[in-house]
């Protein structure tokens, strides 16, 4: 063989192992690449499942302390004390007559001229409303129940053309010792209001219950 075909050999196979070994580095250096991706991708599911368990934990807290203050209100209003129109505790099934007499007589005075008046409630829908279903529920212990709901149907329709005479009705029941107290007439609109403004309401409670007016 001939000194020149020896060198051509000897080139070839020169380069092939060069390209042999040029693939082999590469694949090797893919393989490291793919396995230090892989590795990454490991170390940071921890931590997606980490931060998720933080967030469930934060979420299950802030739901412990809703729940605690939702029934912490449930509690406060469980203890409140119910209050009728009138300020106290009365039920409508615990009225009586003299109540029914009473705060007729209180709520008139808001409307009649009289020279003494003592006691007074302002006339109003939800009151009237309240006192009619009272005297529903215990009319068989009321023995002028058709009086009463008389009274206070015409007061409701904002009729009072009679209200002196209403006032005086309940306040002999009552006992109309005192002449000054009987009612002469009906106050202006005007009158009406300033004795609104410069009277204040009774505030009472049942059982001998009281309260901050």
């Amino acid at each position: 063989m001939s000194q020149r075909k020896k060198f051509i050999i000897g080139v070839s196979v020169t380069a092939i192992l060069s390209i042999f070994i040029g693939l082999s580095v590469t694949t090797f250096l893919i393989k490291k690449i793919e396995d230090i991706d892989d590795s990454k991708n490991v170390n940071s599911t921890p931590n997606i499942n980490n931060q998720q368990d933080n967030s469930n934990v934060n979420n299950n807290t802030e739901s412990i302390i809703d729940d605690k203050n939702e029934n912490a209100e449930d509690i406060d209003e469980a203890n409140e004390v119910k209050l009728n129109p009138f300020g106290n505790q009365k039920k409508k099934s615990q009225i009586n007559e003299l109540d029914i007499i009473q705060y007729i007589h209180w709520m008139s005075h808001q409307k009649v001229r009289a020279e003494d008046k003592c006691g007074f409630f302002e006339i109003t829908n939800e009151r009237i409303d309240w006192l009619l279903e009272a005297i529903n529920v215990s009319r068989e212990h009321i023995d002028m129940a058709d009086q009463y709901e008389e009274i206070l149907y015409r007061w409701r329709d904002g009729n009072f053309n009679n209200v002196a005479e209403d006032h005086n009705f309940v306040w002999e029941i009552l006992g109309g010792e005192k002449e000054c107290q009987r009612a002469t007439g009906v106050l202006s609109d005007s009158e009406e209001q300033e004795y609104i403004n410069n009277t204040e309401q009774i505030y009472e409670l049942y059982e001998d219950e009281t309260i901050d007016n």
